[in-house]
């Protein structure tokens, strides 16, 4: 079975995944070259396809090694860099959400790094200057603060200290910010939040069958992969408990950044889901459901890729 050679691989396992990742993102490269006569708007779609597949590559392997060392799940593989990779099939041309979501792989480390030091001060302000910086361009994601907090409470070393320094950690980009509209006689602009926006039954009546292919697929598992997350929480260590509560209530959060914002703020959810995936996948006990599922999301994935676009 594909998760047991996925789980504690070898050197030519993660060559493997190196060489489908690149088939991954190429594919649609040779696409362009066969049905795009313009030269100029061809170069920009390589260098669109390249640029995006290159960040997702990188951030999936960067985010792997995170929750490994971070000892969150303890097993090493490249399951959780699968199901990152998997889990952006959908589309592949929103650069900003990708470097945001990649800036944000700093921000979790930043977090994770907080557990068992009585004085954070340093953990807190990074992440929250890194929320904050990127907030100037995408202000819902001021939302993620919150998730500070929470860190703060569930690792149990959230003191007033931490708070002040979490405030200027927010407050220090915005100043030179304003100074420098000050300074070009610009318009300083505060964070403009959008308004709640569900999917609508429309575009649901309108999602072909690959797209609703992928979506059950990723919604099944979804669902037994929470269901797997709370039922065994108990019996996970300290750290690996208390970290997979904050991994959570990330994905809560990125919930209501996806409803808040346009389909490409989906790129927010893939961080969390691909954890809570591998969690699943690694330590499931019903074996042979969790490769019919990986298998499934494997296929899903593959046709979502080349057969729709968002």
């Amino acid at each position: 079975m594909i998760l047991q050679h996925l789980i504690n691989p070898k050197p030519k396992i993660i060559v493997f995944f190196t060489v489908l990742c690149f088939l991954f993102f190429c594919l649609p490269i040779g696409e362009s070259l066969i049905n795009n006569s313009d030269l100029q708007n061809l170069t920009k779609n390589l260098l669109t396809l390249i640029t995006c597949g290159s960040v997702i590559y990188f951030n999936a392997l960067g985010l792997n090694n995170l929750i490994y060392e971070k000892n969150i799940i303890k097993k090493d593989s490249i399951v959780l860099a699968c199901c990152y990779v998997l889990l952006s099939a959908p589309y592949d041309n929103s650069i900003a959400n990708l470097i945001i979501n990649f800036s944000l792989l700093f921000f979790i480390n930043y977090l994770f790094s907080s557990y068992q030091k009585d004085f954070p001060l340093s953990n807190f302000f990074n992440a929250t200057l890194i929320i904050s910086c990127i907030s100037l361009f995408h202000s819902n994601i001021l939302i993620l603060l919150i998730l500070i907090l929470i860190c703060g409470v569930n690792f149990e070393n959230l003191k007033s200290r931490a708070v002040f320094i979490s405030f200027l950690g927010f407050i220090i980009p915005y100043l030179f910010y304003y100074v420098w509209c000050f300074m070009t006689n610009s318009v300083f602009k505060g964070p403009t939040f959008n308004e709640f926006n569900p999917p609508s039954s429309y575009s649901l009546n309108n999602t072909s069958l690959a797209s609703l292919f992928w979506i059950i697929t990723v919604c099944a598992i979804s669902l037994v992969s929470l269901v797997e997350v709370f039922k065994w929480l108990y019996k996970k260590s300290i750290r690996s408990r208390k970290s997979l509560i904050i991994i959570v209530f990330y994905f809560l959060f990125s919930c209501i950044l996806f409803l808040l914002g346009d389909k490409h703020d989906y790129y927010f959810l893939i961080t969390p889901l691909s954890i809570i995936f591998c969690n699943y996948f690694i330590h499931s006990k019903f074996r042979k459901t969790a490769n019919v599922l990986f298998y499934l999301f494997l296929l899903s994935s593959i046709v979502c890729k080349y057969y729709i676009i968002i």
